[in-house]
Protein backbone atom coordinates (compact mmCIF):
# COMPACT_ATOMS: atom_id res chain seq x y z
CA UNK A 1 0.00 0.00 0.00
CA UNK A 2 1.78 3.25 -0.99
CA UNK A 3 2.19 5.72 1.95
CA UNK A 4 0.57 8.89 1.86
CA UNK A 5 2.40 11.93 1.77
CA UNK A 6 1.59 15.70 1.53
CA UNK A 7 3.87 16.84 -1.31
CA UNK A 8 2.79 16.89 -4.88
CA UNK A 9 2.76 13.07 -5.60
CA UNK A 10 -0.08 12.80 -3.74
CA UNK A 11 -1.80 14.67 -6.39
CA UNK A 12 -4.49 13.46 -8.71
CA UNK A 13 -4.02 14.46 -12.44
CA UNK A 14 -7.03 15.70 -13.96
CA UNK A 15 -7.43 15.73 -17.71
CA UNK A 16 -8.83 19.34 -18.31
CA UNK A 17 -11.22 18.13 -21.18
CA UNK A 18 -12.75 15.20 -19.78
CA UNK A 19 -12.61 15.86 -15.99
CA UNK A 20 -11.13 12.09 -15.75
CA UNK A 21 -7.59 11.23 -13.96
CA UNK A 22 -5.23 10.63 -16.27
CA UNK A 23 -1.90 8.66 -15.81
CA UNK A 24 -3.11 7.45 -11.78
CA UNK A 25 -0.31 5.15 -10.14
CA UNK A 26 -2.00 4.38 -6.74
CA UNK A 27 -1.55 8.01 -5.21
CA UNK A 28 -4.76 9.55 -2.90
CA UNK A 29 -7.27 6.60 -3.78
CA UNK A 30 -10.71 8.39 -1.99
CA UNK A 31 -10.16 11.05 -4.89
CA UNK A 32 -9.58 9.04 -7.58
CA UNK A 33 -12.46 6.57 -6.65
CA UNK A 34 -15.00 10.01 -6.69
CA UNK A 35 -13.91 11.26 -10.02
CA UNK A 36 -14.16 7.80 -11.62
CA UNK A 37 -18.02 7.41 -10.16
CA UNK A 38 -18.46 10.78 -11.42
CA UNK A 39 -17.70 9.76 -14.66
CA UNK A 40 -19.19 6.67 -14.67
CA UNK A 41 -22.76 8.36 -13.17
CA UNK A 42 -22.48 10.99 -15.96
CA UNK A 43 -22.50 8.32 -18.62
CA UNK A 44 -25.18 6.21 -16.88
CA UNK A 45 -26.50 5.20 -14.21
CA UNK A 46 -26.85 1.64 -14.80
CA UNK A 47 -22.85 1.48 -16.07
CA UNK A 48 -22.25 3.20 -12.18
CA UNK A 49 -24.53 -0.29 -10.88
CA UNK A 50 -22.51 -2.15 -12.73
CA UNK A 51 -19.43 -0.99 -11.85
CA UNK A 52 -19.82 -0.88 -8.15
CA UNK A 53 -21.33 -4.27 -8.02
CA UNK A 54 -25.13 -2.86 -6.88
CA UNK A 55 -26.14 -4.76 -10.24
CA UNK A 56 -24.47 -8.17 -10.42
CA UNK A 57 -25.19 -10.93 -13.12
CA UNK A 58 -27.41 -13.32 -13.40
CA UNK A 59 -27.66 -16.91 -15.55
CA UNK A 60 -31.06 -15.86 -16.78
CA UNK A 61 -30.16 -13.10 -18.87
CA UNK A 62 -32.16 -12.75 -22.35
CA UNK A 63 -29.70 -12.49 -24.90
CA UNK A 64 -30.34 -8.68 -24.93
CA UNK A 65 -29.33 -8.38 -21.92
CA UNK A 66 -26.28 -10.23 -22.02
CA UNK A 67 -25.31 -8.19 -24.95
CA UNK A 68 -25.79 -4.95 -23.11
CA UNK A 69 -24.25 -6.55 -19.88
CA UNK A 70 -20.89 -7.30 -22.23
CA UNK A 71 -21.27 -3.55 -23.01
CA UNK A 72 -21.05 -1.97 -19.91
CA UNK A 73 -18.03 -4.30 -19.13
CA UNK A 74 -16.18 -2.80 -22.19
CA UNK A 75 -16.93 0.57 -21.33
CA UNK A 76 -15.96 0.36 -17.72
CA UNK A 77 -12.50 -1.64 -19.01
CA UNK A 78 -12.24 1.49 -21.34
CA UNK A 79 -12.63 4.00 -18.57
CA UNK A 80 -10.50 2.63 -15.85
CA UNK A 81 -7.51 1.64 -18.83
CA UNK A 82 -7.75 5.63 -20.33
CA UNK A 83 -7.08 6.74 -16.32
CA UNK A 84 -4.41 4.10 -15.15
CA UNK A 85 -0.54 4.53 -15.82
CA UNK A 86 0.76 1.77 -18.08
CA UNK A 87 2.66 0.04 -15.16
CA UNK A 88 -0.91 0.12 -13.75
CA UNK A 89 -2.62 -1.23 -16.90
CA UNK A 90 -0.37 -4.06 -16.97
CA UNK A 91 -1.34 -5.40 -13.33
CA UNK A 92 -5.47 -5.20 -14.51
CA UNK A 93 -4.81 -6.80 -18.03
CA UNK A 94 -5.15 -10.46 -16.52
CA UNK A 95 -8.70 -9.48 -14.56
CA UNK A 96 -11.62 -10.89 -16.99
CA UNK A 97 -14.36 -7.77 -16.86
CA UNK A 98 -14.88 -3.83 -15.71
CA UNK A 99 -16.08 -4.98 -12.40
CA UNK A 100 -13.37 -6.88 -11.11
CA UNK A 101 -11.07 -4.86 -11.99
CA UNK A 102 -12.55 -2.02 -10.37
CA UNK A 103 -13.22 -4.49 -7.19
CA UNK A 104 -9.47 -5.51 -7.48
CA UNK A 105 -8.45 -1.72 -6.74
CA UNK A 106 -10.94 -0.90 -4.18
CA UNK A 107 -9.88 -3.97 -2.72
CA UNK A 108 -6.16 -3.31 -2.66
CA UNK A 109 -5.58 0.43 -2.00
CA UNK A 110 -9.22 0.63 0.60
CA UNK A 111 -7.56 -2.59 2.40
CA UNK A 112 -10.85 -4.38 2.29
CA UNK A 113 -9.77 -7.63 0.74
CA UNK A 114 -9.88 -9.71 4.53
CA UNK A 115 -10.46 -9.21 7.75
CA UNK A 116 -7.10 -9.29 8.37
CA UNK A 117 -6.31 -6.88 5.72
CA UNK A 118 -8.51 -4.33 7.17
CA UNK A 119 -7.28 -4.66 10.41
CA UNK A 120 -3.88 -4.04 9.79
CA UNK A 121 -5.13 -1.08 7.46
CA UNK A 122 -6.84 0.24 10.75
CA UNK A 123 -3.81 0.07 12.77
CA UNK A 124 -1.40 1.50 10.12
CA UNK A 125 -3.86 4.28 9.32
CA UNK A 126 -4.32 5.28 13.22
CA UNK A 127 -0.63 5.18 13.96
CA UNK A 128 -0.13 7.50 11.08
CA UNK A 129 -2.74 9.61 12.79
CA UNK A 130 -1.28 9.98 15.89
CA UNK A 131 2.36 10.76 14.46
CA UNK A 132 1.11 13.60 12.19
CA UNK A 133 3.21 16.35 13.24
CA UNK A 134 3.47 19.78 10.97
CA UNK A 135 6.69 21.53 11.15
CA UNK A 136 7.30 25.35 11.71
CA UNK A 137 7.80 26.08 8.11
CA UNK A 138 5.34 24.07 6.45
CA UNK A 139 1.72 24.66 5.07
CA UNK A 140 -0.53 24.39 7.66
CA UNK A 141 -3.55 23.94 5.22
CA UNK A 142 -1.78 21.27 3.59
CA UNK A 143 -1.01 19.45 6.97
CA UNK A 144 -4.80 19.59 7.96
CA UNK A 145 -5.73 18.03 4.42
CA UNK A 146 -3.15 15.04 4.59
CA UNK A 147 -5.05 14.82 8.01
CA UNK A 148 -8.81 14.67 6.88
CA UNK A 149 -7.41 11.91 4.05
CA UNK A 150 -6.34 9.56 6.62
CA UNK A 151 -9.88 9.96 8.72
CA UNK A 152 -11.50 9.34 5.36
CA UNK A 153 -9.69 6.12 4.55
CA UNK A 154 -10.23 4.99 7.94
CA UNK A 155 -14.07 5.16 7.56
CA UNK A 156 -13.71 3.27 4.36
CA UNK A 157 -11.99 0.33 5.89
CA UNK A 158 -15.19 0.76 8.76
CA UNK A 159 -13.28 2.42 11.52
CA UNK A 160 -15.07 5.74 12.54
CA UNK A 161 -13.05 7.92 14.48
CA UNK A 162 -15.36 10.26 16.84
CA UNK A 163 -14.81 13.59 15.92
CA UNK A 164 -13.58 15.19 19.32
CA UNK A 165 -10.93 12.68 19.40
CA UNK A 166 -10.20 14.01 15.79
CA UNK A 167 -10.01 17.07 17.05
CA UNK A 168 -7.52 16.83 19.95
CA UNK A 169 -5.43 14.86 16.78
CA UNK A 170 -6.24 18.32 15.01
CA UNK A 171 -4.85 20.88 17.64
CA UNK A 172 -2.09 18.43 18.93
CA UNK A 173 -0.26 18.04 15.54
CA UNK A 174 0.20 21.73 15.12
CA UNK A 175 3.52 23.50 15.84
CA UNK A 176 3.89 26.14 18.68
CA UNK A 177 2.76 29.62 18.57
CA UNK A 178 0.58 32.20 20.96
CA UNK A 179 -2.37 31.61 18.23
CA UNK A 180 -1.80 27.48 18.17
CA UNK A 181 -1.31 27.44 21.81
CA UNK A 182 -4.84 29.56 22.04
CA UNK A 183 -6.54 27.08 19.93
CA UNK A 184 -5.97 24.13 22.01
CA UNK A 185 -7.36 25.71 25.02
CA UNK A 186 -10.05 26.36 22.76
CA UNK A 187 -10.78 22.70 22.17
CA UNK A 188 -9.39 21.60 25.60
CA UNK A 189 -12.36 23.67 27.09
CA UNK A 190 -14.92 22.49 24.92
CA UNK A 191 -15.75 26.18 23.23
CA UNK A 192 -18.90 25.84 20.69
CA UNK A 193 -16.62 27.73 18.46
CA UNK A 194 -14.98 24.77 18.06
CA UNK A 195 -16.50 21.60 18.80
CA UNK A 196 -16.83 19.88 15.47
CA UNK A 197 -13.54 19.37 13.33
CA UNK A 198 -14.48 21.42 10.26
CA UNK A 199 -14.44 24.27 12.80
CA UNK A 200 -11.50 23.34 14.25
CA UNK A 201 -9.97 23.43 10.73
CA UNK A 202 -11.45 26.54 9.96
CA UNK A 203 -10.28 28.37 12.58
CA UNK A 204 -6.27 27.01 12.22
CA UNK A 205 -6.69 28.12 8.57
CA UNK A 206 -7.28 31.62 9.83
CA UNK A 207 -4.54 31.63 12.58
CA UNK A 208 -1.96 30.12 10.17
CA UNK A 209 -2.78 33.08 8.00
CA UNK A 210 -2.27 35.58 11.01
CA UNK A 211 0.74 34.37 11.68
CA UNK A 212 1.69 34.81 7.64
CA UNK A 213 0.90 38.07 7.82
CA UNK A 214 2.88 38.76 11.20
CA UNK A 215 6.13 37.53 9.50
CA UNK A 216 5.62 39.54 6.49
CA UNK A 217 5.77 42.43 8.57
CA UNK A 218 8.87 41.53 10.78
CA UNK A 219 10.92 41.02 7.72
CA UNK A 220 9.49 44.73 6.30
CA UNK A 221 10.78 46.13 9.34
CA UNK A 222 13.63 44.29 10.03
CA UNK A 223 15.26 45.64 7.37
CA UNK A 224 16.49 49.15 8.65
CA UNK A 225 13.23 51.25 8.39
CA UNK A 226 12.23 50.58 12.47
CA UNK A 227 16.10 50.57 13.31
CA UNK A 228 16.89 53.55 11.95
CA UNK A 229 13.92 55.56 13.83
CA UNK A 230 15.06 53.98 17.14
CA UNK A 231 18.34 55.77 16.53
CA UNK A 232 16.40 58.98 16.03
CA UNK A 233 15.07 58.77 18.83
CA UNK A 234 17.53 57.58 21.19
CA UNK A 235 20.10 60.59 19.75
CA UNK A 236 24.21 60.54 18.95
CA UNK A 237 24.95 57.81 21.63
CA UNK A 238 23.07 54.86 19.81
CA UNK A 239 24.75 56.25 16.65
CA UNK A 240 27.98 55.70 18.15
CA UNK A 241 27.04 52.32 19.24
CA UNK A 242 25.49 51.60 15.96
CA UNK A 243 29.18 52.39 14.32
CA UNK A 244 31.11 50.53 16.36
CA UNK A 245 28.90 47.47 15.79
CA UNK A 246 29.42 48.35 11.96
CA UNK A 247 33.57 48.03 12.80
CA UNK A 248 32.70 44.82 14.88
CA UNK A 249 30.49 42.86 12.11
CA UNK A 250 33.13 44.24 9.18
CA UNK A 251 36.23 43.85 10.80
CA UNK A 252 38.97 45.32 8.07
CA UNK A 253 40.79 42.85 6.33
CA UNK A 254 38.00 39.70 6.84
CA UNK A 255 35.31 39.59 4.17
CA UNK A 256 33.94 41.46 1.57
CA UNK A 257 34.55 45.27 1.97
CA UNK A 258 31.44 47.61 1.36
CA UNK A 259 32.05 51.12 -0.04
CA UNK A 260 29.28 53.41 0.61
CA UNK A 261 27.54 54.89 -2.74
CA UNK A 262 27.31 58.64 -1.83
CA UNK A 263 31.04 59.20 -1.07
CA UNK A 264 33.04 55.89 -1.56
CA UNK A 265 34.00 55.52 1.95
CA UNK A 266 34.33 52.15 3.86
CA UNK A 267 33.83 53.13 7.16
CA UNK A 268 30.23 53.17 6.64
CA UNK A 269 27.21 52.70 4.09
CA UNK A 270 25.18 54.68 2.32
CA UNK A 271 22.57 55.10 5.46
CA UNK A 272 24.40 56.26 7.83
CA UNK A 273 26.96 58.74 5.57
CA UNK A 274 26.83 62.35 6.15
CA UNK A 275 26.97 63.83 3.29
CA UNK A 276 24.30 62.15 2.24
CA UNK A 277 21.97 64.71 4.48
CA UNK A 278 23.92 68.00 2.64
CA UNK A 279 23.44 66.63 -0.75
CA UNK A 280 19.84 66.64 -0.08
CA UNK A 281 20.01 69.72 0.71
CA UNK A 282 22.15 71.16 -2.09
CA UNK A 283 19.06 70.08 -4.43
CA UNK A 284 16.92 72.77 -3.15
CA UNK A 285 19.76 75.39 -3.94
CA UNK A 286 20.21 74.21 -7.47
CA UNK A 287 16.53 74.56 -8.21
CA UNK A 288 15.67 78.02 -9.92
CA UNK A 289 13.76 79.69 -13.06
CA UNK A 290 15.40 79.12 -16.58
CA UNK A 291 14.65 80.74 -20.00
CA UNK A 292 15.37 78.07 -22.89
CA UNK A 293 15.00 79.70 -26.61
CA UNK A 294 13.90 77.42 -29.29
CA UNK A 295 12.78 77.14 -33.06
CA UNK A 296 9.11 76.19 -33.84
CA UNK A 297 8.28 76.54 -37.96
CA UNK A 298 11.49 78.50 -38.67
CA UNK A 299 10.71 81.42 -35.67
CA UNK A 300 12.38 81.13 -32.50
CA UNK A 301 10.24 80.87 -29.28
CA UNK A 302 11.29 81.51 -25.89
CA UNK A 303 9.69 79.60 -23.09
CA UNK A 304 10.28 79.62 -19.18
CA UNK A 305 10.54 76.72 -16.81
CA UNK A 306 10.27 76.75 -13.62
CA UNK A 307 12.13 74.49 -10.81
CA UNK A 308 15.16 73.84 -13.40
CA UNK A 309 17.56 71.43 -11.49
CA UNK A 310 20.96 72.17 -12.78
CA UNK A 311 23.76 69.42 -13.63
CA UNK A 312 27.21 70.03 -14.16
CA UNK A 313 28.62 68.43 -17.32
CA UNK A 314 25.65 66.68 -18.58
CA UNK A 315 25.01 66.12 -22.23
CA UNK A 316 21.54 65.87 -22.13
CA UNK A 317 18.10 67.31 -20.28
CA UNK A 318 15.71 66.03 -19.17
CA UNK A 319 12.20 67.68 -20.09
CA UNK A 320 9.53 66.33 -17.37
CA UNK A 321 5.95 66.40 -18.84
CA UNK A 322 4.03 65.76 -15.40
CA UNK A 323 6.26 68.95 -13.66
CA UNK A 324 5.56 71.14 -16.92
CA UNK A 325 2.21 70.49 -16.83
CA UNK A 326 1.73 71.55 -13.19
CA UNK A 327 3.75 74.80 -14.51
CA UNK A 328 0.17 75.25 -17.14
CA UNK A 329 1.87 73.70 -20.08
CA UNK A 330 -0.49 71.70 -22.26
CA UNK A 331 0.67 68.71 -24.56
CA UNK A 332 -0.50 67.24 -28.09
CA UNK A 333 0.31 64.29 -29.92
CA UNK A 334 0.14 64.34 -33.89
CA UNK A 335 -0.80 61.25 -35.24
CA UNK A 336 0.75 61.73 -38.67
CA UNK A 337 4.27 62.80 -38.11
CA UNK A 338 4.59 61.13 -34.48
CA UNK A 339 5.25 64.52 -32.72
CA UNK A 340 4.33 66.14 -29.25
CA UNK A 341 3.38 69.71 -29.43
CA UNK A 342 3.66 71.66 -26.21
CA UNK A 343 1.74 75.03 -26.32
CA UNK A 344 1.78 77.59 -23.48
CA UNK A 345 -1.57 80.21 -23.27
CA UNK A 346 -2.80 78.54 -27.23
CA UNK A 347 1.14 79.27 -28.44
CA UNK A 348 3.47 76.58 -29.50
CA UNK A 349 7.06 76.54 -27.87
CA UNK A 350 8.28 73.02 -28.35
CA UNK A 351 7.82 70.29 -31.00
CA UNK A 352 9.44 67.18 -29.86
CA UNK A 353 10.27 64.90 -32.84
CA UNK A 354 10.88 60.78 -32.15
CA UNK A 355 14.67 60.17 -32.54
CA UNK A 356 14.87 56.36 -32.04
CA UNK A 357 13.04 55.06 -28.15
CA UNK A 358 12.54 58.39 -27.14
CA UNK A 359 11.31 62.03 -28.18
CA UNK A 360 13.56 65.24 -28.03
CA UNK A 361 14.49 68.91 -29.37
CA UNK A 362 17.22 70.93 -29.64
CA UNK A 363 17.03 74.54 -27.57
CA UNK A 364 20.13 77.05 -26.37
CA UNK A 365 19.83 79.78 -23.77
CA UNK A 366 19.52 83.44 -24.36
CA UNK A 367 23.12 84.25 -23.34
CA UNK A 368 24.81 81.99 -25.75
CA UNK A 369 23.03 83.57 -28.94
CA UNK A 370 20.16 83.54 -31.00
CA UNK A 371 20.77 80.65 -33.06
CA UNK A 372 19.58 77.46 -31.83
CA UNK A 373 21.87 75.04 -32.74
CA UNK A 374 25.37 75.27 -34.24
CA UNK A 375 26.22 78.06 -36.83
CA UNK A 376 26.68 77.24 -40.93
CA UNK A 377 25.27 74.05 -40.00
CA UNK A 378 25.79 72.34 -43.54
CA UNK A 379 21.97 70.71 -45.22
CA UNK A 380 22.16 68.65 -47.90
CA UNK A 381 19.40 66.52 -49.84
CA UNK A 382 21.54 63.02 -50.89
CA UNK A 383 18.37 61.90 -52.02
CA UNK A 384 17.74 64.91 -54.55
CA UNK A 385 21.71 64.87 -55.37
CA UNK A 386 21.93 61.16 -55.92
CA UNK A 387 18.57 60.63 -57.67
CA UNK A 388 18.90 61.07 -61.23
CA UNK A 389 19.82 58.08 -63.10
CA UNK A 390 19.21 55.66 -65.54
CA UNK A 391 16.51 53.05 -65.36
CA UNK A 392 19.70 50.23 -65.51
CA UNK A 393 21.28 51.93 -62.85
CA UNK A 394 17.83 52.26 -61.01
CA UNK A 395 17.38 48.54 -61.63
CA UNK A 396 20.75 47.68 -60.42
CA UNK A 397 20.74 49.68 -57.04
CA UNK A 398 17.35 48.50 -55.95
CA UNK A 399 18.19 44.39 -55.96
CA UNK A 400 17.17 44.09 -59.61
CA UNK A 401 13.42 44.67 -58.93
CA UNK A 402 11.33 44.78 -61.97
CA UNK A 403 11.57 48.06 -64.51
CA UNK A 404 7.47 48.31 -64.54
CA UNK A 405 7.80 48.58 -60.98
CA UNK A 406 10.90 51.21 -61.35
CA UNK A 407 8.40 53.40 -63.29
CA UNK A 408 5.32 53.46 -61.72
CA UNK A 409 7.32 54.47 -58.00
CA UNK A 410 8.91 57.36 -60.10
CA UNK A 411 5.27 58.00 -61.81
CA UNK A 412 3.65 58.43 -58.71
CA UNK A 413 6.41 60.06 -56.89
CA UNK A 414 6.52 57.50 -53.99
CA UNK A 415 10.18 58.38 -53.54
CA UNK A 416 10.88 61.61 -53.08
CA UNK A 417 14.43 62.99 -55.81
CA UNK A 418 13.81 59.69 -57.57
CA UNK A 419 14.39 60.89 -61.45
CA UNK A 420 15.23 58.39 -64.03
CA UNK A 421 16.63 59.73 -67.50
CA UNK A 422 16.15 57.02 -69.70
CA UNK A 423 13.21 54.78 -69.65
CA UNK A 424 14.42 51.88 -71.41
CA UNK A 425 16.26 49.02 -70.58
CA UNK A 426 18.19 46.34 -72.49
CA UNK A 427 18.38 43.10 -71.48
CA UNK A 428 19.88 42.32 -68.06
CA UNK A 429 22.00 39.03 -68.47
CA UNK A 430 22.07 39.17 -64.31
CA UNK A 431 18.73 38.71 -63.95
CA UNK A 432 18.51 36.35 -67.06
CA UNK A 433 20.92 33.94 -65.40
CA UNK A 434 18.95 34.13 -62.25
CA UNK A 435 15.40 33.05 -63.65
CA UNK A 436 17.25 29.86 -65.41
CA UNK A 437 16.26 27.05 -64.07
CA UNK A 438 18.10 23.49 -64.49
CA UNK A 439 16.00 21.15 -66.81
CA UNK A 440 15.10 17.51 -64.98
CA UNK A 441 16.58 14.36 -66.42
CA UNK A 442 14.96 12.64 -68.77
CA UNK A 443 13.33 9.38 -66.49
CA UNK A 444 13.10 7.24 -70.20
CA UNK A 445 15.21 7.54 -73.17
CA UNK A 446 13.84 7.34 -76.66
CA UNK A 447 16.00 7.66 -79.18
CA UNK A 448 13.32 6.49 -81.58
CA UNK A 449 16.31 3.40 -83.00
CA UNK A 450 14.68 -0.03 -83.84
CA UNK A 451 17.64 -1.81 -84.99
CA UNK A 452 21.60 -1.76 -84.96
CA UNK A 453 23.56 0.73 -86.96
CA UNK A 454 20.85 2.58 -87.68
CA UNK A 455 22.53 5.86 -86.08
CA UNK A 456 26.02 5.96 -85.10
CA UNK A 457 28.13 8.61 -82.86
CA UNK A 458 31.74 9.22 -83.40
CA UNK A 459 34.13 11.50 -82.00
CA UNK A 460 37.54 11.74 -81.25
CA UNK A 461 39.58 12.15 -77.88
CA UNK A 462 42.50 14.23 -77.13
CA UNK A 463 44.09 12.67 -73.96
CA UNK A 464 46.25 14.86 -71.67
CA UNK A 465 49.89 15.60 -73.24
CA UNK A 466 52.02 13.92 -70.38
CA UNK A 467 50.45 10.66 -69.94
CA UNK A 468 51.61 9.62 -73.74
CA UNK A 469 48.60 8.67 -75.19
CA UNK A 470 47.82 8.87 -78.47
CA UNK A 471 44.53 10.57 -79.92
CA UNK A 472 41.46 7.61 -79.44
CA UNK A 473 38.61 7.63 -81.98
CA UNK A 474 34.93 6.62 -80.00
CA UNK A 475 32.30 5.39 -82.19
CA UNK A 476 29.08 4.43 -80.27
CA UNK A 477 26.25 2.92 -81.47
CA UNK A 478 22.96 4.26 -80.49
CA UNK A 479 20.89 0.58 -80.41
CA UNK A 480 21.68 -0.83 -77.32
CA UNK A 481 20.33 -4.67 -77.35
CA UNK A 482 20.76 -8.07 -75.43
CA UNK A 483 20.24 -11.12 -76.45
CA UNK A 484 20.06 -14.09 -74.53
CA UNK A 485 21.77 -17.23 -75.41
CA UNK A 486 20.44 -20.89 -74.83
CA UNK A 487 23.81 -21.90 -76.16
CA UNK A 488 27.15 -20.89 -77.51
CA UNK A 489 26.18 -22.26 -80.65
CA UNK A 490 23.57 -19.81 -80.94
CA UNK A 491 26.33 -16.73 -80.56
CA UNK A 492 28.02 -16.69 -84.30
CA UNK A 493 24.34 -16.64 -85.89
CA UNK A 494 23.06 -13.69 -83.66
CA UNK A 495 27.14 -11.80 -84.23
CA UNK A 496 26.07 -12.81 -88.08
CA UNK A 497 22.63 -11.11 -87.91
CA UNK A 498 24.12 -7.66 -86.40
CA UNK A 499 26.91 -7.18 -88.87
CA UNK A 500 24.22 -8.01 -91.92
CA UNK A 501 23.11 -4.34 -90.57
CA UNK A 502 24.66 -1.34 -92.48
CA UNK A 503 25.03 2.09 -90.92
CA UNK A 504 22.89 4.45 -92.09
CA UNK A 505 23.08 7.54 -90.06
CA UNK A 506 26.79 9.22 -88.68
CA UNK A 507 26.16 12.34 -86.38
CA UNK A 508 29.83 14.12 -85.18
CA UNK A 509 30.55 17.67 -84.26
CA UNK A 510 31.75 18.03 -87.92
CA UNK A 511 35.23 18.48 -86.72
CA UNK A 512 38.96 18.41 -89.34
CA UNK A 513 39.01 14.63 -88.32
CA UNK A 514 35.37 13.76 -90.34
CA UNK A 515 34.94 16.49 -92.63
CA UNK A 516 37.63 15.83 -95.08
CA UNK A 517 38.59 14.45 -98.34
CA UNK A 518 39.30 11.08 -97.31
CA UNK A 519 36.10 10.26 -95.49
CA UNK A 520 34.58 11.90 -98.34
CA UNK A 521 35.61 9.33 -100.52
CA UNK A 522 34.54 6.45 -98.34
CA UNK A 523 31.52 4.79 -100.09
Amino acid sequence: MPKPTTDASWEVEVSEKTGRPIRWNGQNFQYYKKLMEIAARKTSAELFQVMTGVKKYDENFSDLQKSAWEAWQVDIQELIFSSVCTDMGQQLMDLEDGTSMWKYLCDRYEGTANEQTKAMTKRQLYAQLESAKCNKTGKVEAHLNYMSRLKGRLQTVGMTLDDAVFSGMLVSSLPTNDRFDRLRGFVDAGMTCVDTSEKVVAMAITFDKANQADGQLNRAYSNGKFSQGQQNKSGGGSQDKTKEGNENAHPKGKGKTRACFVCGSTEHIKVNCPNRANKQSGYEENEEKLALVNEVDGEQVVMYIDDVFYVPDAEYGLFSPGLAHEQGFEFDYDQETRSFVISMEGRTVVVAKPHEATWGFEVTHPSLGSGVGPEDRPLANFTLAEGVGTLKLWHERLCHTCPQYLKTMVDKEMVQGMMITKRQQDTCDACHLGKQKKKKHRKKLDRATHEPNQVVYADLLFPSKENGSRKASDIVNNHLKEYVLWAKRQAGRLVKKVLTYKIKQVLTDKGGEFVNEAMEACP
